[in-house]
């Protein structure tokens, strides 16, 4: 594998799916939530190469990271306009995975064998372009969905419970934790010690875990401070479902 080649199409296809997602459930972008998925996609890109190129039996573990990462990304980092709960961060993580795998089933089917299983493992080249050209697709759903404000619309507040607000930071350690464990130990029971790459793919993820929960961190207490000057104004009220 190409490291450039495979990075650059991973995160253009992780980009798109991320957008596609936000665009189509309306979530609005601003500067914190776009940086952060830049981020994430292009680290996530570096750790599936570093993951898959020295052991391809590792390859099942980077649709669960994909899973894991969005969730924790709607979990920790969106507050406005309106907090993402657990049970619809779920949903929405399932849902952006879900997109560029049946994009790509239609590409497979469609492209005349160019896409074909055969093609893809004899050409390397195709599976690079195979990546951009699903992520190149679902930038343009993107901007269909927005040129005409198109998407789904869900009062997310009503499924939301008060005790999320203390499970969300464990959640994000959790997984950075387990996440970079199975990667290590997996690779040392193989030959009794450590490869450079998986060992820098670890730092990496926790690295990006790190960052989603800083945001969690602070999300929560910009919301504690906007608590406290509501009650010393007396106009708190608690939403009645939390």
């Amino acid at each position: 594998m190409i490291f450039h080649w495979f990075v650059i199409s991973q995160a253009l296809s992780a980009l798109g799916m991320i957008f596609f997602m936000m665009a189509s459930w309306r979530l609005r972008f601003n500067k914190r939530s776009v940086g952060v998925v830049i981020s994430i996609s292009f680290g996530s890109a570096i750790i599936n190469y570093l993951v898959i190129a020295p052991k391809v039996g590792l390859a099942f573990i980077v649709p669960l990271l994909s899973f894991t990462i969005i969730f924790c990304f709607l979990l920790g980092v969106f507050k406005k306009p309106r907090k993402i709960p657990v049970f619809w961060s779920f949903l929405l993580s399932m849902y952006a995975n879900a997109a560029p795998f049946l994009i790509q089933i239609i590409l497979l089917y469609c492209s005349f064998g160019f896409f074909s299983a055969g093609a893809l493992k004899q050409h390397l080249w195709r599976n690079y372009l195979l990546d951009s050209v699903t992520g190149l697709l679902l930038f343009g759903v993107t901007w269909l969905l927005n040129k005409y404000g198109i998407g789904f619309t869900r009062e997310f507040d009503k499924l939301q419970f008060k005790w999320e607000k203390y499970i969300i930071p464990p959640v994000i350690g959790l997984s950075a934790l387990s996440f970079s464990s199975i990667i290590l130990v997996m690779d040392y029971s193989d030959d009794a010690s450590f490869s450079l790459p998986l060992v820098i793919a670890s730092v990496i993820l926790a690295a990006l875990f790190l960052v989603i929960l800083w945001f969690a961190i602070h999300k929560e207490k910009e919301e504690f401070a906007n608590y406290k000057s509501k009650r010393k104004g007396g106009n708190l009220h608690w939403p009645k479902n939390l």
